[in-house]
Order: structure tokens, then sequence, then C-alpha cells
């Protein structure tokens, strides 16, 4: 039981500071968001937002081919399965990103 709790303790560590962050931001933007013009300061950095997530992208894929190679047989097709979907995901996001920036939301 003690090894249990020894390999959870830094996960749910870690949840609990993800949490906390989320909340603190999320606060952050409520209450501060009139004063700052989020959507204003947001349309400006587009590009740099962009370019940032253009990086996150690239690093998965290769962070992906990386395991890829390093996995059995085995387990290649969940992989695969796995990318595929979070590739619709992330066409999906970016269909709407698109679309808001039409509609100038």
């Amino acid at each position: 039981m003690s090894a249990i709790l020894s390999r959870l303790k830094p996960v749910l560590m870690a949840v609990c500071v993800l949490t906390g962050i989320v909340i603190i931001t999320g606060l952050t933007l409520r209450f501060a968001s009139p004063a700052i013009s989020l959507q204003h300061t947001l349309y400006q950095v587009r590009y740099g937002l962009l370019v940032w997530r253009l990086g996150l992208y690239i690093t998965g894929v290769i962070f992906s081919f990386s395991l890829y190679r390093r996995l059995p047989a085995q387990y290649r097709p969940r992989l695969v399965r796995i990318a595929g979907w979070m590739l619709v995901l992330l066409v999906v996001s970016e269909a709407s990103n698109m679309m808001q920036q039409r509609a100038g939301a």
C-alpha cells in the first residue's frame, strides 16, 4: 500500500499545483479582463500565438515519431489511432479559431 502511495504522491501534487494555477488564472481573467482588454490583447498577439501553437504541434509530432520507433510492433496501431484522433481534434480546434477570427469575436 505504501508503494502505491509513494508513486501516487507526485502525481497528486502535480494535479494540485495545476488546479491551483487554473483557478488563479481563471480568477485573474474574470476580474482583470475588463481592465486589460484581453480580447484586444489576444488579437494583437495572434501571430505570436500561431507560432507558439505550431511549435507545440511540431514538438508533438517529433515526440510521437520517436515514441513510434521505440514501441514494440503490437502497440503501434494504438498509437496511430491516438494520433489520428489528435489530428481530428487539432483540425477542429484550428477551424474554430479561424471561424472566430472571421466573425470578429
